[in-house]
């Protein structure tokens, strides 16, 4: 990423989530209001000016496994506060606007990103007059200098307090060794952790149509400097988390996500077939 302008793929999904809502049919799937307007390309005046691009099929697609990622995260989160969960670790947080609409008062937030990434949100939470909530703790990293472990320790993380860890739409731009060395660490934390994370699957697991979408994603985000890197076969994927010792582990297939979200929708807003999901506690 540039100095001072946050990752390419902090921007689309953020630009999706409020198209989501200024697009689409309620019941939203995700409801994110202060996504729109956050930066000017998701406005909503800029989203109507592109309305036709972004009811694309192929845009429809994405957009809709953008919000429902979103949407799950925060679902698996809202169980585990029943359980005492206390903490919400978003990694690669991007322009995620959870921490700024919490609804719950006990619960920390630690958005854990490039330095860049955060300076730019920080600058543009003030200049659009959302507040910063006491609860919300930033997390700087750099990849590439620093480990999780020592970042989230001068964050002051309490890794003795279970939490629940969402990482969306990163593991597909990270080698196979980075993805279980985060994996590995959450494993360390002990019990009651769970994380919640997105994967591509491999092209002879998807159909045709479905390729050349993930192609049309993977060559921009290629031209930006963030080629894809990894995928997983969710079996697969599934039995190395048991191994490693994550006692819970459920593929939250597309047929799920189809009937949690999707069915019955006026809009027909699509459910993306390939999308894959994974939740996994420890």
């Amino acid at each position: 990423m540039e100095e001072g302008i946050p990752s390419a793929t902090a921007l689309l999904p953020a630009i999706l989530r409020a198209a989501h809502q200024v697009l689409d049919d309620e019941p939203r799937i995700l409801e994110d209001p202060l996504a729109v307007g956050l930066f000017d390309r998701a406005s909503e005046e800029s989203i109507r000016a592109g309305r036709e691009l972004y009811q694309r099929d192929w845009m429809r697609l994405v957009r809709a496994f953008f919000v429902m990622r979103n949407r799950y995260a925060e679902d698996v989160l809202a169980g585990a506060i029943q359980s005492g969960t206390s903490q919400y670790v978003v990694l690669g947080a991007g322009l995620d606007t959870f921490a700024y609409r919490n609804p719950y008062p006990d619960l920390s937030v630690y958005e854990v990103d490039h330095p860049d990434t955060q300076r730019w949100k920080r600058k543009r939470l003030a200049e659009v007059g959302i507040p910063i909530p006491e609860t919300v703790r930033y997390v700087p990293i750099d990849f590439e200098r620093q480990s999780l472990p020592d970042a989230m320790a001068a964050g002051e993380f309490r890794s003795d307090s279970p939490a629940v860890f969402a990482w969306l739409g990163v593991t597909p731009y990270l080698t196979r060794d980075a993805i279980f060395e985060t994996l590995r660490y959450v494993r360390s934390l002990g019990p009651s952790n769970t994380i919640v994370f997105d994967f591509s699957v491999p092209d002879s697991l998807i159909t045709e149509e479905e390729r050349e979408i993930v192609a049309m994603i993977t060559k921009v985000a290629a031209s930006r400097g963030e080629p894809w890197l990894t995928s997983f076969a969710p079996s697969d994927l599934a039995a190395e988390l048991r191994s490693m010792g994550f006692r819970d582990v459920h593929d939250f297939t597309p047929e799920l996500a189809r009937r949690l979200y999707f069915q019955d929708r006026r809009d027909g807003l699509p459910m993306l077939p390939s999308a894959r999901m994974m939740r996994a506690t420890v």
